[in-house]
């Protein structure tokens, strides 16, 4: 895959028909399917997140270079690739799969992408970025302590999320006409660094 310029790879996302735009990149990228098993109770297992969906959130963020955008169940850095990619913002996966970070990694050698990927549970890996993608990859007890941990990162953060509502007093979604994606800005007293 070679792109000359941002504004080139993004021209020919877009100029893909929509139905077809997640399996015309992920073939770009070369990432393959992975088992869709849940890796334990509350966790679910890995589905991609969707390109309309990753172009969106990155657009309305928004993410620039000067961002650490952490995917939490990161799988195979569909996210991380793009978000790198076209934003130039530094990008950090957690995934507790390890097939799925060596597979993950593997592709952003490939490709010349500079991604951060690691073995991690988000319960206890360290939560250090200011915007957070996330794409169900959790329910239950688990969601609710991720979203304590979150609170506690010490500076606004954004969190865009994908198929999941969140529930926090520290979060106000973003008014948008999106089904799937919802962007939360912190409303916690403090500022973004």
């Amino acid at each position: 895959m070679y792109f000359s310029a941002v504004h080139e790879l993004l021209r020919w996302i877009e100029g893909l028909p929509p139905s077809q735009r997640d399996a015309a990149v992920e073939a770009e990228l070369g990432i393959g399917a992975a088992d869709p098993a849940p890796p334990g109770a509350e966790l679910i297992g890995y589905h991609p997140s969707g390109v309309d969906a990753i172009l969106r959130a990155l657009r309305e963020a928004p993410v620039t270079g000067d961002d650490v955008l952490v995917d939490l169940g990161a799988g195979l850095g569909k996210v991380l690739l793009l978000a790198r990619m076209l934003t130039g913002a530094r990008v950090r996966g957690i995934e507790i799969q390890p097939s799925l970070v060596e597979r993950a990694r593997a592709t952003a050698e490939r490709l010349g992408v500079e991604i951060e990927i690691e073995v991690g549970d988000a319960l206890t890996a360290p939560l250090e970025g200011t915007v957070f993608f996330l794409y169900l990859p959790f329910t239950g007890e688990t969601m609710k302590r991720v979203l304590a941990r979150l609170s506690e990162v010490p500076h606004r953060i954004v969190v865009c999320a994908l198929g999941v509502d969140l529930v926090a007093p520290w979060l106000r979604a973003r008014q948008t006409d999106s089904f799937w994606l919802t962007i939360y800005d912190d409303i916690r007293p403090r500022t973004r660094e």
